[in-house]
């Protein structure tokens, strides 16, 4: 895990410090702190959270510019490292989350 992560208060800050760690890495790379070897890559699951995150700030329109142009970058990384850069493949996947989410929050609010 990026060690950025770790400083998380907000979750729409989330896309930002995914992008953070793309560029303090280099290329798809975040700095390790317990390392000297260099940076390591970001995963694909940091990717899909903040792909998440982004797409919920998004929706319920509490995105600035500097994180949407944020949100544009782990786009595109997911896209690419996720899912061969296929832009229905990555769609797919994301509404098949929005109904996993949705189920939860029902399932959630029958318990209650």
């Amino acid at each position: 895990m990026c060690p950025h992560l770790l400083l998380l208060n907000r979750p729409r800050r989330y896309a930002s410090t995914i992008l953070l760690c793309l560029i303090a890495g280099g290329a798809f790379a975040a700095p390790d702190l317990a390392q000297t070897d260099g940076p390591r890559p970001v995963s694909v699951e940091e990717l899909k959270v903040a792909y998440l995150n982004c797409n919920r700030e998004a929706v319920a329109g509490r995105l600035d510019h500097g994180t949407i142009q944020g949100c544009s970058v782990v786009y595109e990384a997911l896209k690419e490292k996720a899912f061969g850069g296929e832009f229905a493949r990555l769609l797919a996947w994301s509404r098949a989350q929005e109904v996993a989410s949705e189920r939860l929050l029902r399932t959630d609010a029958d318990r209650r």
